[in-house]
């Protein structure tokens, strides 16, 4: 079989762990298989997009395809990488394609193995399909005393003002302002990566000794929080799993979210809404959109455009913005 592994370094220009598992994986399976690697090198003395052709330096039946980037930071889509990768897809015809980490790469290489109907594998390393910066730690906290502050979850508007506010002007009549422009541009980074995540036909979650961490496949696996994982069916359709890749409540939804003390968001054909640990509704109501509970309290889009906060039982506090 021939192999293609995808990840945005490679020993020994890039010694961290996914780089690593990546290359001990490459080496074990040129056990048996043809096994090239498509990776990354940041040389500010080439061209951005020149690929190059190596070999592990450790095992000469590895073969590296090394393109050249430089402007990579938070930016998520290289059209010239995508370029590159879909003409090496067509030289090398690969049976299957196993990425490792896309940052620093380009997300929308996914869809040039998808076009072209090969299988892809996805080994989940961190959390940076569902957090921009990829580790659940924000920059700039409420609590600048907090050394670690570690965020319960992914939200737009909270990802600006919590991490993007490092590309503020820094104009106090201008926050706002750039609060709207980075919501946005995490929206838009989020929604990619959904359709990104639909053109993968797999998803791999790993223990720390790096074998399966159970036995059931999924056409998604999300990272695990407090022992509970989102998980997208074969129907397309989303539940809970726990640490042994069992159901956690066995209900199923059209998009779901991780628990959040407690709670967690879920769509069904209705809309969204708030479930508990058995995968049952906390209330009958249904909204646009969701944000999860803070304080016993969350922010609700209803269907009219109107912004609301809402209780625990679903019934408004007040009502941020009118209908539209």
């Amino acid at each position: 079989m021939k192999v293609l592994l995808v990840i945005h370094g490679y020993p020994m220009r890039y010694n961290a762990g996914s780089e690593v598992y990546t290359q001990g994986l490459a080496q074990a399976l040129a056990e048996r298989h043809e096994v090239h690697v498509f990776t990354r090198q940041q040389n500010k003395f080439l061209p951005d997009y020149i690929l190059s052709e190596e070999t592990d330096p450790l095992d000469a039946r590895v073969k590296l395809h090394v393109i050249n980037l430089t402007q990579t930071l938070d930016q998520y889509r290289h059209v010239g990488v995508d370029r590159q990768f879909g003409a090496l897809l067509d030289v090398l015809k690969p049976d299957v394609v196993h990425i490792g980490h896309l940052n620093h790469i380009s997300t929308s290489l996914v869809l040039e193995a998808s076009r072209r109907n090969i299988p892809l594998v996805y080994t989940l390393h961190d959390y940076w399909l569902m957090c921009p910066r990829g580790q659940f730690i924000q920059i700039r906290p409420k609590d600048q005393t907090d050394l670690w502050p570690l965020c319960d979850g992914q939200e737009d508007r909270k990802c600006a003002e919590r991490c993007y506010a490092r590309y503020f002007s820094g104009a106090p009549e201008e926050e706002e302002t750039d609060i709207v422009y980075w919501t946005d541009w995490v929206h838009r980074r989020v929604t990619h990566i959904r359709e990104i995540c639909g053109a993968t036909d797999l998803f791999i979650a790993l223990q720390p000794n790096g074998k399966p961490a159970y036995q059931a496949c999924y056409g998604y696996a999300g990272d695990y929080r407090d022992g509970i994982a989102v998980v997208q069916g074969e129907n397309g359709l989303h539940t809970h799993i726990n640490l042994c890749g069992e159901p956690v409540h066995g209900h199923w939804f059209l998009d779901l979210d991780v628990f959040h003390k407690g709670y967690a968001r879920a769509r069904d054909t209705a809309g969204w809404h708030h479930i508990d640990l058995q995968g049952y509704p906390i209330y009958a109501r249904r909204f646009a959109a969701v944000e999860p509970f803070y304080n016993g309290q969350a922010r609700v889009e209803d269907f009219d455009g109107s912004l609301l906060v809402i209780d625990q039982e679903g019934v408004m506090i007040v009502r941020l913005r009118n209908p539209l």
